[in-house]
């Protein structure tokens, strides 16, 4: 494995660059927090903006959120919605309208709050938002 990894580091065969990450998560946050306006929205917006004036270019938004908002079926339902409008806002903010998602799926833990008597829906609402193009 090692011999791997020295191989892929390696100048002759790094054909992407350099790939940075602007770390912006907050552990057991709902998407309602990320909300325009509100500090954890303004704080990933500061951030990114800082990259961009280093020289940096914004190729994608990794999300990884959601199981915050299994914890009532209110907040589950209006999950997609704010996650849609999250995304579009961002992607207005930062004047990148196609920027892509990538987005990871809730795991383990929502099945055990959806047993728990939290949110049933909210997985297949994040399942269903086309992040691919704005709405």
């Amino acid at each position: 494995a090692r011999d791997g990894i020295r191989q892929f580091n390696s100048k002759e065969n790094l054909s992407i660059g350099e790939i940075g990450l602007v770390p912006c998560a907050i552990g057991g946050t709902q998407i309602s927090e990320w909300r325009r306006g509100g500090p954890l929205y303004k704080q990933l917006l500061s951030r990114a903006l800082a990259a961009l004036q280093g020289g940096g270019v914004i190729r994608a938004i990794l999300w990884y959120q959601g199981e915050s908002d299994t914890r009532s079926q209110e907040d589950a339902k209006l999950y997609k919605k704010r996650l849609a409008k999250f995304f579009t806002n961002i992607r207005s903010d930062l004047k990148l309208p196609e920027l892509p998602v990538v987005q990871q799926q809730k795991g383990l833990f929502y099945r055990w709050r959806r047993l728990c008597g939290g949110g049933d829906s909210s997985l297949q609402e994040q399942l269903s938002i086309n992040i691919e193009r704005p709405q």
